[in-house]
């Protein structure tokens, strides 16, 4: 009971979703995503950050206990699903409507790239401590993460002018 109480509470359970979407519905999205495309001619420098921050953002969790209290008074529960949910409907738009005003603007273009941070704020506010001996706060994720979304977004920017204008 206590290894699925210790699985349950991982904030790396969060991510799950987030990777299983990502693989799941790369290949479908428009050309100018496919990673021959998307990371053509790309500065180094926000390839490098980008992966670096990406790597920090996606191991991060690992050391985070959750709370799991499913209730509509826990705010980090409802800004973590309703985060998801736009950033999964932002795929869909490109997806479903990809020559749409809204998919070949810079704001839906991009939308792929700075809605995660809804569902980043959601799970830093679900994160009760480590799983070692440090005082968590909600800075110790945020802050790599506004800075994983301003690479993401510059490499989406290049991505959009080349593709679009």
């Amino acid at each position: 009971m206590h290894l699925l109480k210790t699985i349950i509470t991982n904030g790396y359970i969060l991510i799950i979703p987030v990777i299983i979407w990502n693989i799941s519905f790369l290949s479908s999205l428009p050309t100018p995503y496919q990673s021959e495309i998307f990371n053509y001619n790309i500065p180094l420098w926000i390839i490098v950050g980008e992966n670096l921050f990406r790597t920090v953002i996606f191991i991060f969790p690992l050391f985070f206990k959750i709370n799991i209290k499913i209730s509509f008074e826990n705010k980090g529960l409802i800004t973590y699903l309703s985060g998801i949910l736009i950033y999964f409907s932002s795929w869909l738009a490109i997806i479903i409507f990809p020559y749409s005003a809204w998919s070949t603007s810079v704001l839906g273009f991009s939308a792929p790239a700075y809605t995660p941070i809804i569902w980043i704020l959601g799970l830093s506010m679900m994160v009760n401590s480590y799983y070692f001996k440090f005082n968590y706060s909600k800075w110790h994720f945020l802050l790599p993460s506004i800075i994983l979304i301003f690479f993401h977004i510059s490499h989406v920017i290049y991505v959009f002018n080349r593709s679009y204008l």
